[in-house]
């Protein structure tokens, strides 16, 4: 727990950069904001969005993703970025319907 708790700290600016979103009480999805300021330009990165299995395909990404680029903007971050697997289908369709756009693929 204590290397969660590290990397945590590590970029929150304040507890609003994870943002948890609740139906009926319980939690079903949530994004993690990363600041990058050692970049030359204001850049944040959705460095996580996690949605429940049976939240899935019902919009709930979608918002999630919206509600970051919000926050981001309130922040004054001038770009934005988000990683993730070239095999997650799902999530790149879901980025590139907010103008996220293929940079590289790195092969590990």
């Amino acid at each position: 727990m204590g290397k969660l708790h590290a990397k945590v700290n590590e970029s929150l600016r304040s507890a609003a950069d994870i943002q948890i979103i609740l139906h009926q009480g319980y939690p079903v999805g949530y994004f993690w904001l990363k600041h990058h300021p050692r970049l030359d330009f204001a850049t944040c990165e959705i460095y996580v969005i996690g949605v429940l299995e049976k939240f899935r395909e019902i919009g709930v990404g979608g918002f999630l993703v919206s509600e970051a680029l919000k926050r981001m903007q309130v922040l004054g971050c001038e770009r934005a970025w988000v990683y993730t697997d070239e095999t997650n289908t799902r999530a790149r369709s879901l980025y590139q319907r907010f103008g996220f756009v293929l940079d590289f693929i790195e092969e590990l």
